[in-house]
């Protein structure tokens, strides 16, 4: 067992690794507690350690390591309670969703504001897994299935990693519904529809944006599956159906890991020319399928004081429309992205994640397009742009990111330090934030604004 980070309340971020005999083998990331009221993956994971370690399932680590975080929101899970989750069954107290800074894990993986993402992909990078498993809980409408799943490339839509995608596909998925069907769950793709309150109308199969973990892992080139169970079936049921499913990964990545090494290599050798960067969901399905669902009425609420829907015990099975996405935005990649020396904390979120750059000495000159209005914080409250070409003073600190470059192997990731830079004129840069200004030096010249009478490009330096 490791620490491999620590919580804003200081506590410790554990990592379980099982290992059998000394040769290096590849490993089966699984992380727990990521919404620390959706637990039952804690429990199933130490379950499994258990059997591996006193029951006779050792064999499921012949050919591969299991890493294990069984609480990855820490400060979250010990902020429980009976009423954290009340539409979900059990167990009796769960932990909080957030972190102890209100952040969501789940929608942190790229931009890593919160310590505990930054300490998982600094795990990840080391780590180098063939397959990552996120265990949640979901709720929304009722349904028969009692474990649900989802990665990139389910039917063959929307992998940016195409190679793993096709595995995930044609491979795991129809591996893993056998293996959880064998042992009396039902299994089913995560659901998610378009209306709650009429579930016929369909769901949706939506491409995975960077902020989650199987979207992250997409653009990262690492296997990543999502995991759901039910919130409305009995925990002892999800936590077997997330046992089950934990169980047959690491049998079918052992199996199967010279096939899952291949696609993650060929993923990362390539090189696309262009990204879509926004989608819009589509007018009509994509498919459509035999959904095991529930019957349901409505009924007058007093509490709401409106029509509310009821769950009935009785089967029903209707043919659902899935709805998918299309390019809404799609862009050409340039040749590099400059990155000035002051702007540090995209510089540091390159060297996490493992993104490669060059240092350049050379002035650059070049074409930009701002924000005709930026705000302070993580908003935005305007789209409007302006564009104008001006000299561009990035010196020896500055950082030139070609797109055709990998993140950096765990093995390498030396290369992706940066010198250590003895420019003077690093202080002094003239890029401020997200606004461009002129070069200000001096003791007593703290920061720049720009000037409201002057929309050409004039600035004023402020003094302290």
């Amino acid at each position: 067992m490791e620490t491999f980070g620590k919580s804003p309340q200081g506590r410790d971020l554990y990592a379980v690794r099982a290992h059998k005999g000394t040769a290096r083998k590849p490993v089966v990331l699984v992380q727990a507690g990521i919404h620390s009221g959706e637990i039952e993956g804690k429990d199933a994971g130490l379950m499994l350690l258990r059997d591996i370690a006193l029951r006779g399932k050792d064999r499921l680590l012949d050919k591969v390591d299991l890493v294990f975080v069984p609480i990855y929101n820490v400060d979250g899970h010990e902020r429980s309670s009976p009423f954290n989750r009340p539409n979900q069954r059990g167990p009796k107290d769960m932990g909080w969703r957030t972190t102890a800074q209100n952040l969501n894990l789940n929608r942190d993986y790229l931009k890593a504001d919160a310590p505990e993402t930054q300490a998982m992909i600094g795990l990840i990078r080391r780590v180098d897994p063939v397959l990552y498993l996120d265990l949640h809980v979901t709720d929304g409408i009722d349904h028969r299935y009692d474990v649900t799943y989802a990665f990139s490339g389910w039917r063959g839509y929307y992998a940016r990693s195409a190679a793993i995608g096709r595995f995930l596909d044609t491979r795991l998925r129809p591996a893993m519904d056998v293996a959880l069907t064998r042992n009396g769950h039902i299994p089913g793709y995560y659901v998610s529809t378009l209306d709650n309150r009429e579930p016929e109308k369909g769901m949706t199969q939506d491409v995975d944006t960077p902020r989650f973990s199987t979207g992250y892992g997409d653009i990262a080139h690492i296997p990543t599956v999502l995991v759901e169970t039910h919130s409305l079936k009995p925990y002892r049921q999800r936590v077997l159906g997330t046992y089950v499913f934990v169980e047959e990964s690491l049998r079918l990545a052992g199996e199967r890991a010279a096939e899952l090494r291949a696609a993650i290599d060929a993923d990362r050798a390539a090189r696309p020319t262009s990204v879509t960067t926004s989608w819009k969901q589509t007018a009509e399905p994509i498919y459509s399928v035999d959904f095991l669902g529930l019957a349901h009425d409505t009924y007058r609420s007093p509490a709401s004081g409106r029509d509310e829907l009821r769950w009935l015990s009785k089967p029903v099975t209707f043919r659902m429309p899935v709805y998918g996405s299309n390019p809404d935005r799609t862009v050409t990649l340039p040749k590099a992205w400059w990155v000035p020396a002051t702007l540090p904390h995209v510089i540091d979120l390159l060297k996490l994640h493992g993104i490669r750059y060059e240092l350049t000495d050379t002035p650059v000159r070049s074409t930009s397009t701002w924000p005709a209005r930026p705000t302070p914080g993580s908003a935005m409250r305007t789209r409007a742009i302006f564009r104008w070409t001006r000299p561009s003073s990035m010196n020896a600190v500055a950082k030139r990111c070609p797109p055709d470059r990998s993140a950096c192997p765990p093995t390498s990731r030396s290369a992706c330090s940066p010198p250590s830079c003895s420019n003077p004129r690093a202080r002094t840069a003239c890029w401020h934030g997200t606004w461009p200004r002129k070069c200000c030096s001096g003791p007593n010249i703290s920061r720049a604004m720009p000037s409201p009478r002057s929309p050409t490009g004039c600035w004023q330096a402020i003094r302290s």
